[in-house]
């Protein structure tokens, strides 16, 4: 017994010693949660990545030598759906969210930038300018490749994503980019919905609403289960979390916003967990978590050892 004790011990040292070896990986980009909020999927050196949503050492799903990104579980956790451009363009690929062969699903020469899962699993809304001057929303079945453009619009849209009911694809109108610190102009990012029924091979859409008219940018809408839209604005002057009833103008005013985090740096690409309990984001070369009715931010500790694709320094 006195050996077994020992032999455990010299185990929990070991793993201690080699967890204090490693560093928190940095530049985790891409944050996406699982439907339960249990696991977050990442983009990291390039490729697809799963950890704990507590944090801990993250497991590799993909190692292709091209750029691997926006990870979107499916609301039932078996896929997960990325971008990448290992085909020449950002194309949407599919794998199993427990790692596996990629399946390809969109084919077009021009970016087709995901966005998200309809409720059922069956869709997935997208942005790209395959056949537009700007980008817009398209619309691809799962099982069949089937693509439809939704919108004709004059400006670019982008960052769509289903409400939980399935009734709207709520997106970003606007051809700023969230870089431009301070931009006020015609080019200012607001959030609309788009009223959407899918009756089987029927697709029909209504007229698009406006819901956000503050004179700066609103980015990356997110809608909960109880019916507010989270978002990310500069409303303060650095990119934050905020929400608002998802009602829509009343008489050209919108309903009031209530700001979820207070960084001083921006946050980036937020995603909310299906259940609507918590949001998880970039903000300072990490990932973190906030939980949506109430509470601190809290950064993610997240390990992600592994080996360099190439040497650092080549022969010519």
């Amino acid at each position: 017994m006195r050996k077994l004790a020992i032999l455990c011990w010299l185990i929990v040292l070991t793993v201690v010693a080699w967890t204090e070896e490693l560093e928190p990986a940095k530049f985790l980009r891409y944050p996406a949660l699982s439907p339960d909020g249990k696991q977050v999927a990442f983009s990291y050196m390039g490729d697809i990545w799963v950890a704990p949503v507590e944090g801990g050492t993250a497991i590799r799903l993909t190692v292709h030598p091209a750029h691997d990104a926006r990870p979107k579980f499916s609301p039932d956790s078996k896929w997960i759906a990325f971008n990448s451009n290992r085909e020449g363009n950002y194309d949407i690929y599919l794998m199993p969210s427990v790692g596996g062969k990629p399946k390809r699903l969109t084919f077009h020469s021009a970016d087709d930038i995901l966005g998200d899962w309809s409720p059922d699993g069956k869709w997935i809304v997208f942005s790209s300018n395959r056949d537009h001057r700007f980008a817009q929303i398209y619309l691809l079945e799962v099982e069949t490749g089937y693509v439809r453009r939704l919108t004709n619009d004059e400006t670019n849209l982008h960052s769509p994503t289903f409400s939980p009911d399935g009734r709207y694809i709520v997106f970003c109108r606007g051809g700023t980019s969230w870089w431009r610190k301070g931009y006020v102009g015609s080019a200012n990012s607001e959030i609309w919905r788009l009223p959407i029924n899918i009756d089987g091979e029927r697709i029909t859409t209504g007229k698009a609403e406006r819901l956000t008219n503050y004179n700066g940018n609103d980015w990356w809408p997110m809608v909960s289960r109880d019916g507010f839209l989270y978002f990310v604005s500069d409303r303060k002057g650095v990119l934050n979390i905020w929400r608002m009833k998802f009602d829509g103008l009343r008489n050209g005013q919108e309903p009031k916003a209530e700001q979820i985090t207070n960084h001083p740096d921006r946050v980036l690409y937020p995603s909310m967990s299906r259940n609507g309990q918590f949001i998880v984001y970039e903000h300072d070369f990490s990932l973190w978590i906030v939980p949506t009715k109430g509470g601190s931010p809290q950064r993610l500790t997240i390990y992600a050892p592994s080996d360099e694709i190439q040497n650092r320094q080549q022969r010519l």
